[in-house]
């Protein structure tokens, strides 16, 4: 600082008025803050985001992305062996819905249960039959049945219809010396001009047509089971997906000389309508499938003994002319023409780790595969810093941008952490510190190396070797061991850059990639305090936040604080009224001394609701929900 040789009691004047114009001015203690119209339960939490958890079935050999329902925000990311997957997510409680592999779903509790659709995929049955829908087509030369009851099904993926006016056969069995008695799943293209192009049905033909369209329409490149239950002359029934997809009641008597079942073509005297796509997992029974039976088994390979399967085609040769009849009844399927076999494209997993290239956030490194968030999306931690003492309840005296970021191995186990801070906001009068414990965090001491924070020679923390702080009972991270003064929250003064900050997490090498999963790394509890004026043992929390064991056990109950210890409560008012609290967006937060039930017109309404009312009182910019001039922007607007 510039020496003005000034007399001593000028100089002194000039710099209170220096730290006037650049620090808070501490308000007076109050104990119930006039105009905010608070009245809050004691029960409320003053939560504005869940920690929503998933159980998720049907996942096996797949990997599982959740995302917003736009799709550009990732979630959460890993791989399931099994068929069911567990995870959780920390969401805005304002957010409908998002999407698991790409589907939507809609968010209603705080526990989702959700069956992923059983789409077929290639990465997950290395090989497949590809027909070309010109003159492709696998011949099975039997009829297979004499009389009803029959059920047929398969795995097929349609590509465009090369031939734009005929339909695309998946399975068929017939009479090749009529060109009238055949039975199948086709799609529709252009016979029928009130149905859609494109529409998955079933038919049954012994001189008239008797179709049956479902309401499906394929998409190109989608995988889809199809299930047709030939049940008698007058029941037939249509399974898409494992879901009933239509039933037809009219008559059709069988024919006793089917002689041909075929994939990818009608098998009658007249063969047309060539399947372009791929088929799969080929199933013909002598008995009527119920739709439990198809949904338990159409994921799942078969032995070839089941009661009832009297033809089973796998597809999974890779090479040759033949596909075989799993049964032991010998009725191989002759891929015929320029019939070929799918295979996955060179290249799809160049790194080897079995996540393909597309789905792996580092494909070129085999022992990372996903990144994974907590929160969801960067989120903000607001705190006052008078405690025990209420303050002038602007919530700036820090403003801390913050979200954790995992990355994981195909196996789903930690390979590292980060901690992205961002320092949006001082409007503090003293000179605090910041800082996080992870209670939940289940690693040993000296597993886990921290890195970037910024503690310098002051003597008020002490850093442990491993990055962590020395003496605590959990693990805690000091991010500023004094927060550098920002200001940027009084309009008039000069607007400074957020300082970004990254804690990075290394695993030591005989834990990285091998012992601990995304829950162990403790930031689902993440614990965030500062405190106070240079006293390490003077902490501020968020609502029922516990503090660590340094901290200064005789400050609760004096001032405006009502927390009881023995019983958890901690951090609280008389009137349920904290200090601090997180906010799951980018908050705009109010100026220097404007309130914040001044700044967010509903802020008092969901709060003295429990949270019912106006959940999105801090996102929301309609009409009636800010006092744009109350919160702060670096033009003063």
């Amino acid at each position: 600082m510039k020496k003005l040789k000034l007399f001593s009691i000028v100089a002194t004047l000039v710099v209170l008025v220096v730290f006037a114009a650049c620090k808070k001015d501490d308000p007076e203690p109050s104990n119930s803050p006039e105009g905010s119209g608070l009245d809050v339960s004691p029960t409320f939490d003053w939560e504005m985001s869940d920690k929503v958890s998933f159980e998720i079935s049907n996942a096996k050999n797949q990997v599982i992305e959740i995302t917003s329902a736009d799709g550009n925000l990732v979630y959460h990311k890993g791989y399931s062996s099994g068929d069911q997957y567990f995870c959780s997510v920390s969401m805005a409680k304002i957010i409908p819905q998002l999407k698991i592999n790409n589907v939507l779903v809609e968010i209603n509790s705080d526990n989702i249960q959700y069956t992923i659709p059983m789409l077929k995929s290639i990465n997950a049955d290395t090989y497949a039959i590809c027909l070309d829908g010109q003159v492709d087509y696998v011949d099975v030369e039997n009829g297979m049945v004499t009389d009803y009851p029959f059920t047929m099904s398969a795995w097929f993926k349609a590509e465009e219809d090369l031939v734009g006016s005929d339909d695309m056969v998946v399975l068929s069995v017939a009479n090749t010396s009529s060109k009238s008695k055949y039975y199948g799943i086709f799609l529709e293209f252009g016979e029928e001009p009130n149905i859609p192009m494109g529409t998955i049905a079933l038919r049954a033909t012994r001189g008239a047509y008797r179709s049956l369209y479902s309401n499906v329409v394929y998409e190109p490149g989608e995988w889809y089971h199809v299930a047709a239950v030939f049940e008698s002359s007058t029941s037939r029934k249509l399974y898409i997906n494992g879901e009933l997809a239509g039933t037809d009641n009219r008559t059709c008597i069988f024919n006793s000389d089917m002689d041909a079942f075929e994939f990818g073509r009608w098998a009658d005297k007249t063969p047309k309508s060539y399947l372009h796509g791929s088929i799969d997992e080929v199933r013909f029974w002598n008995t009527v499938r119920t739709q439990p039976e198809i949904l338990a088994q159409m994921n799942e390979p078969l032995t070839g003994n089941e009661p009832g399967l009297i033809g089973y085609w796998p597809c999974d040769e890779g090479s040759g002319a033949t596909t075989a009849d799993l049964t032991g009844n010998g009725n191989p399927g002759t891929l015929m023409e320029n019939s070929n076999w799918c295979v996955p494209l060179p290249g799809d997993d160049a790194d080897g780790d079995g996540i393909p290239d597309d789905q792996d956030d580092y494909p070129a490194d085999p022992d990372r595969a996903f990144n994974n968030y907590w929160p969801a999306s960067q989120s903000t931690w607001a705190f006052e810093d008078l405690w025990p003492d209420m303050g002038d309840y602007d919530m700036n005296d820090l403003v801390m941008g913050y979200q954790f970021q995992t990355v994981t191995n195909a196996e789903n186990k930690v390979v590292e952490s980060f901690g992205d801070f961002s320092l949006m906001a001082v409007g503090a009068g003293k000179t605090n510190g910041f800082a996080f414990c992870l209670p939940e965090a289940q690693y040993s001491k000296g597993e886990v190396i921290v890195s970037g924070y910024h503690v310098g020679g002051q003597g008020i923390v002490t850093i442990d070797a491993d990055g962590f702080e020395s003496g605590t009972d959990v693990f805690t991270v000091i991010v500023y061991d004094l927060i550098p003064y920002i200001d940027n929250t009084r309009p008039g003064n000069p607007y400074n850059q957020p300082l970004e900050t990254q804690i990075y997490f290394e695993l030591d090498e005989s834990v990285r990639g091998i012992s601990y999963e995304i829950d162990d790394m403790g930031f689902e509890g993440v614990n965030p305090f500062i405190y106070f004026d240079k006293d390490r043992t003077h902490e501020i929390h968020f609502a029922n936040m516990p503090p660590t064991n340094k901290m200064n056990m005789s400050l609760f109950g004096t001032g405006d604080d009502a927390s009881d210890p023995q019983n958890n409560i901690y951090y609280k008012t008389t009137g349920n009224l904290i200090w601090g609290f997180n906010v799951p967006a980018d908050f705009e937060y109010p100026k220097e001394n404007s309130h914040i039930w001044s700044a967010y017109l509903h802020f008092s309404s969901w709060a003295n609701s429990s949270g019912y009312e106006y959940p999105d009182w801090y996102s929301n910019s309609a009409a009636g929900y800010r006092d744009g001039p109350e919160i702060y922007s670096p033009q003063g607007q």
